[in-house]
């Protein structure tokens, strides 16, 4: 116990492996730290590797504890982004599609390092291209995107592809004499 009546307690994080991620000292009003784990999103604490029994911490934090983290493995990102302007007021961006994923999200800048914003969310993963009708002819626009899907009340998303840019072009005439 420390001097303002607040213990303090040696926690053990371990995945369902029981691996150990991290080791933690905390005190009564402190929450643990969540341990990272590349390509999965954090889903909660349990007593069990089995994680059928959610921890609680009010009333289970009494001596020296060992925790389970549960993670949950993100969606593939899409593969082979490519963006091309075929017309003058539209770009197309298209994507090889993942497997186990329930849609897509689409963010478009004007400059590669700059702000990007959503664009489109597309609710159906068999979707692979998306028309960009909001540009404008003499501009570069810069597209990056992920992936999504919802799982256990979760909303699970893919890291982001690399970032691709296209242009709007005039069309080529046609029949000239």
């Amino acid at each position: 116990e420390t001097g303002d009546g607040l213990k303090d307690y040696a926690v053990s994080i371990k995945d369902a492996n029981g691996t150990v991620l991290s080791q933690q000292t905390i005190r009564d009003d402190e929450a643990l730290e969540v341990p990272k784990k590349a390509g999965y999103t954090f889903a909660g604490w349990y007593t069990d590797n089995s994680y059928k029994k959610e921890f609680d911490f009010d009333t289970m934090l009494k001596t020296e504890t060992v925790v389970f983290a549960k993670f949950i493995k993100n969606p593939e990102k899409p593969a082979k982004l490519s963006v091309s302007g075929k017309i003058y007021n539209q770009i197309t961006v298209s994507w090889k599609g993942s497997t186990d994923v329930e849609g897509y999200i689409i963010y478009r800048a004007v400059e590669k390092s700059g702000k990007y914003e959503k664009i489109a969310t597309l609710k159906n993963s068999k979707v692979t291209t998306y028309i960009d009708k909001k540009v404008s002819l003499g501009n570069t626009y810069f597209y990056k995107m992920r992936s999504y899907k919802n799982v256990e009340n979760i909303k699970l998303y893919s890291s982001y592809t690399d970032i691709k840019s296209g242009s709007p072009i005039l069309a080529k005439p046609t029949n000239l004499k």
